[in-house]
């Protein structure tokens, strides 16, 4: 970690209940400098770009370029410096965020100082060159996901960086009170990984193990919250397993600190805990669970979400490109060197892609046969294969949000020099519910699609089309055992294989 990150972290080390910064509560009246139109209101925010005020009309914004503030209650422009208040898991402000704010300034040739706050709170200051001096100012609030929602539904903050998705309850009362707040992208992931005492009995589970005694059911209309497995661990952490599982919990579980006894599980995003805990490996295989001594690539089933939050509220330019260049090439490495799993590509030949043609002879159906496989492996061989992956619903050619995020990203890298004069496949692959005929030509299909999109994103940035190939596979090649909607999933997928 950088000198600043030590120093947002020293300044962070406890956190208090959030308190929103400085209120607007006075009337003013906002005129544009033509005098055509005039109101007047309660003035709500400025960001240095725009007056919002609540007025007899509801609630109105205004450019500052082309208005006039009237009242005590206006800001001086020539003094006024945006703020952006931001929410962020303690995990990620203590691994991730403060490098993130610290290379997006670099980038934009700003200088950082950060300090402690009254209220609990760290303040981080963005300064550009003179004569243009602070251009943005961040208060930093350490909130777990259950305050960070919280704070979202009340619009106590503008952004928030969390490590779970709402459950049902946190959802509904953003709908009630702040809907826009649900508004999020995805900019990095973390593993779960599960461990034990020395002495407990379990050695290795399957998903499905998992999923039945965490009490998720493939019911739709089951919502049973039972834990019969004995897990433990902090309340995110816990969540965020049920979320990758499929499981919609209704409200936030509550860690129950039963510690590392013989008879409990602990959910931990560590990357490793010190003996005596032994490591679980958790596998998507079909049938008896498959004992791995390492995560390899690909191979890790639990990949929970770390989500970036935004409300609807206009926020200052600055802030806007801070949520842009969270998506970026360079920000994703800077997730990847924070020890969490980004969209930057890790490239791996078919040579090295043991865990997938290990799945694929445990969770290939009974259509796929050895000469599939050897047709695949040989259409294959010579490729690399990137870690982003693009998923769809069933039975169509729709992405899930997630890989919606990943279009863009994906245009930029194959714009790097490092992929000039290198050929690109898209490489489709199925499920093995329905026809395995109809499979094929439904993988092939959304190979097609995804590559027509990226081409067409690039534009006339594109490299030469003729290289960016477009093969569908079927049901060969699964990653997860079919036998479960999870598993669907995860093989309903495009993969960017380069050579």
């Amino acid at each position: 970690m950088s000198k600043f990150g030590h120093r947002v972290i020293g300044l962070a080390v406890a956190w208090l209940v959030f308190a929103t910064g400085p209120a607007f509560a006075e009337r003013v009246t906002l005129s544009l400098l033509d005098g055509s139109f005039s109101v007047s209101g309660t003035l709500k925010r400025f960001d240095s770009e725009y007056f919002t005020i609540d007025s007899d009309l509801g609630e109105l914004t205004m450019a500052a370029a082309t208005s006039r503030c009237d009242g005590s209650g206006c800001p001086n422009l020539a003094d006024m410096v945006p703020t952006v208040q931001l929410a962020v898991s303690p995990e990620l402000a203590d691994r991730l965020v403060p490098a993130l704010i610290e290379n997006f300034a670099s980038s934009q040739g700003m200088r950082l100082s950060a300090r402690a706050s009254d209220r609990g709170s760290v303040l981080i200051d963005l300064t550009a060159p003179l004569p243009v001096g602070r251009v943005l100012e961040i208060e930093m609030t350490l909130m777990e996901s259950t305050q960070g929602f919280d704070a979202l539904a009340n619009n106590s903050v503008d952004l928030a960086i969390l490590r779970r998705a709402p459950t049902t309850t946190e959802r509904r009362k953003m709908i009630q009170l702040n809907p826009s707040a649900l508004r999020s992208q995805v900019i990095g992931w973390e593993t779960l990984r599960l461990y034990a005492g020395a002495e407990n009995p379990v050695a290795a589970l399957t998903v499905r193990q998992l999923m039945e005694r965490t009490g998720v059911s493939e019911d739709p209309g089951v919502s049973d919250q039972t834990d019969s497995f004995g897990l433990d661990g902090d309340s995110d952490s816990l969540i965020a397993l049920h979320q990758v599982l499929g499981h919609k919990l209704t409200s936030p579980l509550q860690a129950r600190s039963r510690g590392a006894r013989d008879d409990v599980i602990l959910v931990t995003p560590n990357l490793s805990l010190p003996p005596p805990l032994k490591y679980i490996p958790v596998s998507a295989s079909c049938g008896a669970p498959v004992p791995r001594a390492d995560d390899t690539f690909g191979a890790h089933p639990l990949e929970a979400p770390l989500y970036l939050f935004h409300a609807n509220a206009r926020l200052p330019r600055v802030a806007r490109d801070f949520m842009q260049y969270m998506l970026s090439v360079p920000a994703q490495r800077i997730v990847e060197r924070a020890g969490f799993i980004s969209r930057t590509s890790q490239e791996a030949g078919m040579d090295s892609n043991q865990g997938i043609l290990m799945n694929a002879v445990l969770n290939s159906s009974n259509d796929v046969g050895l000469a599939d496989l050897r047709q695949a492996v040989r259409a294959l061989s010579g490729f690399g294969r990137l870690s982003l992956t693009f998923r769809y619903a069933e039975g169509t050619r729709d992405l899930d949000a997630v890989s919606r995020s990943n279009l863009g990203y994906l245009a930029d890298l194959l714009q790097e020099a490092r992929f000039a004069g290198r050929d690109v496949l898209f490489a489709g692959f199925s499920d093995s519910s329905g026809n395995a005929r109809a499979n094929l030509r439904l993988s092939t299909q959304r190979a097609e699609t995804l590559r027509d999109t990226i081409l067409g994103i690039m534009g006339d940035n594109a490299p030469d089309g003729d290289r960016f190939i477009a093969k569908g596979f079927g049901e060969v090649l699964p990653l997860a055992c079919n036998d479960i909607a999870w598993g669907q999933h995860q093989n309903r997928r495009v993969e960017i294989w380069v050579r």
